[in-house]
Parts: C-alpha cells; structure tokens; sequence
C-alpha cells in the first residue's frame, strides 16, 4: 500500500538526514534576513528570530521540518529518493515558510469572528 501525503510528510519531518540539509538552508534564510533593509514588512520580528537561529539553529530545525513538510514537491522528491531535487526546493521552501514559523501572519488573513 502506498504511503499517505501525511505519513510522507511525518517521514520526511522526522528524517535525521533532514537535519544537516534543513540546518544549512534555515541558517543562509537567517543571515539574508538579518541582513534585509528595515523597512521590509515586519522586519523587526523576522530579524528577531533571525538572529536566535544565527546563535543556535537546533532550536528551530525541528519547527521547520515540520513547516517545509507541507510542501508537497520538497516531500514527493524525499520520499522517491531524489535528494537533488529536494535539496533544490529546500531554501525556497524554507523560505517561503519563514513568516509562518514566526508567527506572522499575512495583512490580508481575515480576522476569526468572535
């Protein structure tokens, strides 16, 4: 029988040959937006984590397995072995997930209703 998306993505987020590959690209996302101009749109929260994975990137890998685990194409490439291609994705998925993991939520999200 095969794997489910979600047992695929449990696979690829508990993965510890993740960690090395997910660390690097979580560290370079880190350094580019510590470096980014100040007045990008939430800059001060996004450098604030920025900064606490430049000082200890262990703290989040986990968290952003997790995030990047939503992404269909990096998972499917795992999970067929094609690491090239995973790794490819794996810097635009990490990312694209930033904001996510940050807390930050898009202007444009409607508010819950009370």
């Amino acid at each position: 029988m095969a794997e489910s998306a979600l047992e695929k993505a449990h696979h690829f987020a508990t993965d510890p040959r993740l960690v090395g590959p997910l660390t690097a690209a979580l560290t370079r996302a880190a350094v580019n937006i510590a470096n980014e101009d100040p007045t990008t749109d939430h800059h001060a929260e996004r450098a604030r984590m920025a900064i606490e994975i430049i000082e200890n990137p262990n703290l989040y890998v986990q968290r952003f397995a997790w995030a990047v685990s939503t992404n269909e194409t990096v998972v499917n490439a795992w999970a067929d072995g094609d690491r090239d291609q995973a790794f490819s994705d794996l810097q635009f998925v990490t990312n694209g997930v930033f904001n996510a993991v940050a807390g930050i939520v898009s202007e444009e999200a409607p508010e819950p209703e009370a």
